[in-house]
C-alpha cells in the first residue's frame, strides 16, 4: 500500500550542496572559490532517506558491515545506489517514489520562477506576477547547427537583453518573490594548512554557503510501501537531525501524512494551447534528456545547465576507516548535463514527444528528476 508524506527538512544553520566542485571525500581538489547550489541532488535526498530507514530500524552500523543484517536491509531499502544508466526498473525497498524538492515559505509553496518571466521592460515597473514573453509571427531568426544544418526559430519579441533573465520563485497565485527573500548568503575565506602544517598562496579558497530565512523550509513528497518491516507506526511523529549535502550539513527532518502533492498547488501556472506559436514545458526539477532527443524535438528553450554526478556506495571494495581510505567505498559516477529546474521549453510540432522522452526513464522520474508542467 502506498502513502503519500510531505517530508520537512529546516536547516539547522548554514547548508553546502555541492555539484561537480566541492571539498572532502580524501582527495585533492582544484577548485578554490566554490559555491553552493540552492538545492540538494535528489539522489543526495534519497542516499539520506535510504541511511534514515535503517537508523530508524536501529539497523545503522558505524563500521558498515552489514553481513549479519543484509536480507533485512536489502528489503527495506534496496541492494545497490542509483544508477542513471540502468535500463531496468530500480528498487529502493519500501521507498516507492521521491519527489521534487520544493521551498515553503510560511504557509506557501514555492517553485522556481520560469525563465520565460518578463521581469519588466527597461524603465518601467518590475512585474510581481509572473508574465511569460511573448511569441510572434513576424519575430524570428535563423539558427545554425553542428550539423551545419539551419533552420528559423520564433523568438520572444519583447526580451530584453539589458533586463537578463529572472530569479527567484512564485507561488500559486504567480506571485514572483525574490531570491533575497528566501536565501542568504553566507560567505568565509580561508586557508587550507598542508600535512606539515605550512601554508601557501594557493591555498586560499573562498566558499560560499546558503542559508534560509526563518520562515522557509525544504519540502518533499514521498510515497512509501509499508511492508511487515516498516510499519505506518515507524513514522508517526517521527523527526531526527540528519546530515546533507558536500559537508554533511544537519537539517530536522519529519514527516507529515497528506493527501495531496506539492505539485498539485503549480498545475495551472503552465498555460499552453495548440493556437500558440509554441508549445512550453516548464521544468519543476532538474531535468535530464540527451543532446539529440533536445536538438530534434525542442525548437527554443531558454535554459541553464547543470552538472549531475552522484556517488555509488561500493560494499565489495569495502576498507575500514583507517589512514584516509574510508572514502574509498564510494565511487564518483559519470558526469552529465541536466536542464536545471525552472527552464522553459518551447516545441512547435513535436510537444507531445518532447514530453515523452522527458517522461521516457522511469528511474529519473522515481527519484523526484523530469518533472514538468
Amino acid at each position: 500500500m502506498s502513502n503519500k508524506y510531505l517530508v520537512k527538512l529546516r536547516p539547522m544553520g548554514s547548508f553546502f550542496f555541492g555539484s561537480e566542485r566541492t571539498f572532502g571525500l580524501g582527495e585533492d581538489n582544484e577548485h578554490y572559490i566554490i559555491q553552493s547550489e540552492c538545492f540538494p541532488q535528489q539522489t543526495s535526498i534519497l542516499g539520506m532517506l535510504r541511511k534514515e530507514i535503517l537508523v530508524i530500524k536501529k539497523l545503522i552500523r558505524n563500521d558498515w558491515n552489514y553481513s549479519k543484517t543484509r536480507d533485512k536491509v536489502d528489503k527495506l531499502i534496496g541492494k545497490k545506489s542509483f544508477n542513471i544508466n540502468l535500463k531496468e526498473k530500480q528498487n529502493f525497498g519500501v521507498i516507492e517514489k521521491v519527489h521534487p524538492v520544493f521551498i515553503r515559505k510560511e504557509n506557501k509553496y514555492l517553485m522556481s520562477i520560469p525563465k520565460d518571466h518578463k521581469m519588466q521592460d527597461v524603465g518601467e515597473e518590475v512585474n510581481k506576477k509572473y508574465t511569460p514573453y511573448k511569441f510572434c509571427e513576424k519575430r524570428k531568426c535563423t539558427v545554425s547547427f553542428e550539423n551545419k544544418k539551419e533552420k528559423e526559430v520564433y523568438i520572444p519579441y519583447d526580451y530584453e537583453a539589458k533586463v537578463g533573465l529572472a530569479g527567484g520563485f512564485i507561488d500559486k497565485d504567480k506571485n514572483v518573490i525574490n531570491f533575497d527573500d528566501v536565501f542568504k548568503e553566507d560567505k568565509q575565506i580561508g586557508i587550507r594548512l598542508k600535512k606539515n602544517k605550512q601554508t601557501s598562496e594557493d591555498e586560499l579558497y573562498k566558499i560560499i554557503r546558503y542559508r534560509l530565512k526563518n520562515n522557509c523550509e525544504f519540502v518533499f513528497n514521498l510515497d512509501i510501501n509499508f511492508d511487515e518491516y516498516f510499519k505506518e507506526v515507524d513514522l508517526n511523529g517521527y523527526s531526527n537531525i540528519v546530515s546533507l549535502g558536500g559537508e554533511a550539513s544537519y537539517f530536522k527532518i519529519s514527516f507529515q501524512k497528506v493527501d495531496e502533492y506539492i505539485v498539485d498547488n503549480f498545475k495551472n501556472i503552465s498555460s499552453s494551447h495548440k493556437k500558440d506559436i509554441y508549445r512550453k514545458i516548464i521544468l519543476l526539477s532538474n531535468t535530464y534528456i540527451s543532446k539529440e532527443q533536445y536538438d530534434q524535438y525542442c525548437n527554443y528553450g531558454i535554459i541553464n545547465g547543470i552538472t549531475f554526478r552522484n556517488l555509488k556506495t561500493d560494499y565489495s571494495e569495502f576498507e575500514v576507516k583507517v589512514k584516509g581510505k574510508y572514502y574509498k567505498k564510494f565511487k564518483k559516477t559519470d558526469k552529465y548535463m541536466f536542464l536545471e529546474r525552472g527552464s522553459v521549453l518551447f516545441s512547435k510540432c513535436e510537444y507531445e514527444k518532447l514530453k515523452h522522452q522527458i517522461e521516457g526513464n522511469s528511474n529519473i522520474k522515481d527519484i523526484g528528476y523530469n518533472k514538468y508542467i
